[in-house]
């Protein structure tokens, strides 16, 4: 088998974008990296389903380098009223001359708006203190902090108890939503050549080599077929993703099997009549139909402005038992027609475009794009333990967004600078152990 290019510190095999900030900043602190990027194996998804439905937070725990690889691949739209929620008392928006007075008007406490604003540079003491707090006051009283930890969480777990898990997303920062396009997407893969990264393109992977506690490389097919070798491996797909591509892969990764979420998000795109709302319509909120309810099905959706003002993508969160189900997802559709019925009088919409679930089967569509785990299910997932091989990916963020996504990458990286650290260490000693015996 042909072994591809050198054997560079660091291979990172990918999909739909995940690793290129880590690629990018691996090289600049001067590691040689490799990213293989597996997205043709991942199905037929359009490129709104890449980005998903949780937006782009500009938040203190982001580096300047991870928003910027954001920002330049394709262009964003900042939303001025900010993160936005639509209940059935009204609407409240988080950002803008108002949002203090609905904050009052809906109970919202000002140690909830600390807990959301401060969360990154509180110590964990305190924020154990505002959790405790949360748990002990009404429901009522505390949805907005519950949601914040619920809306973009890989776990399901119940809309009272959502701020005993994970963090929450920082709704009071300046919010983006990314229009993801195809050219923009080869724009980022361009880049990342450009600044030294070698790139393998829509490549299949088909076989591993791990030797012992030793990651040896990545046999791929594709534009360039053969062995990837490398000094570390940073593996960031789920199980099902992983076995997606090939089932040797799944043998060799997660050697009890992988773990398939119970839930998953899935986008329907609705259409409104034109009118003089469409001007005073946020570009992105949360519709919450009830409350009280679970955060799932229709009663839930993440809603954004389309780049056609009169469409709108309408994000629901479903049981993956139901993602292939044409008379389910139809009901899901209907529903949320009557849903903008309801909140825009006149408006006349009607389901423009149903999930890519309700077109193509599991063949063709493969996992969903954002897995949403129960508690048990994610404790229990096996993973092979290599000193050279680092996971990441939607099973281990503690959020579905670009902010959980890139602070598990942060520690990632922590740990291959460690690596060279000890590498360097190891290399200094036996040369001065060497030159000893040289001196003797």
């Amino acid at each position: 088998m042909a072994t591809l290019g050198h054997k560079p510190d660091v291979v990172l095999v990918s999909v739909f974008g995940r690793g290129n900030w880590l690629a990018a900043e691996l090289k600049n602190e001067g590691f040689s990296v490799t990213l293989i990027d597996l997205s043709g194996s991942m199905g037929r998804w359009a490129p709104e389903d890449w980005e998903g439905p949780f937006g782009l937070f500009r938040s203190e725990s982001l580096r300047p380098s991870q928003f910027s690889r954001l920002i330049e691949e394709d262009y964003q739209d900042a939303m001025d009223r900010g993160f936005a929620v639509w209940l059935k008392q009204g609407p409240l928006e988080l950002t803008g001359p108002l949002t203090g007075f609905m904050l009052d008007r809906l109970d919202v406490s000002d140690e909830l708006r600390h807990y959301l604003m401060d969360f990154d540079s509180a110590n964990e003491s305190a924020k154990s203190q505002w959790r405790q707090m949360f748990q002990d006051r009404p429901f009522q009283s505390t949805w907005l902090a519950q949601l914040a930890h619920n809306l973009a969480s890989p776990v399901f777990i119940s809309s009272a108890q959502s701020v005993t898990r994970g963090r929450p997303l920082p709704l009071f920062s300046p919010l983006f939503v990314r229009r993801v396009t195809r050219r923009g997407r080869e724009k980022s893969l361009d880049w990342l050549e450009s600044i030294g990264v070698t790139v393998h393109r829509d490549a299949e992977a088909v076989d591993l080599n791990i030797q012992g506690r030793l990651m040896q490389g990545v046999e791929i097919q594709g534009k360039h077929s053969g062995f990837v070798g490398g000094e570390n491996f940073v593996w960031m797909l789920t199980g099902e993703e992983t076995a997606h591509c090939h089932s040797n892969l799944t043998a060799q990764l997660f050697p009890k099997g992988f773990v398939s979420p119970k839930w998953g998000w899935m986008r329907f795109r609705l259409r409104v009549q034109e009118g003089p709302y469409l001007d005073s319509m946020p570009g992105y909120f949360v519709l919450i139909n009830d409350l009280c309810l679970p955060w799932s099905h229709a009663n839930l959706s993440v809603v954004q402005k389309s780049v056609s003002a009169r469409d709108f993508d309408c994000w629901v969160r479903v049981p993956t038992n139901h993602r292939f189900q044409k008379e389910y997802l139809s009901n899901i559709g209907d529903e949320l027609v009557r849903q903008f019925s309801e909140r825009l009088p006149g408006s006349s919409p009607e389901v423009s475009e149903m999930p890519q679930d309700y077109k193509y089967d599991s063949s063709e569509l493969g996992p969903p794009r954002f897995p949403v785990y129960e508690p048990e299910d994610i404790k229990n997932i096996s993973r092979t333990v290599a000193s050279n091989l680092y996971f990441d990916g939607p099973e281990l963020w503690e959020l579905l967004d670009w902010t959980g996504q890139f602070s598990h990458q942060d520690k990632v990286l922590s740990q291959i600078i460690d690596w060279r650290v000890r590498k360097e260490k190891a290399s200094a000693k036996s040369a001065q152990e060497t030159s000893k015996e040289a001196s003797l």
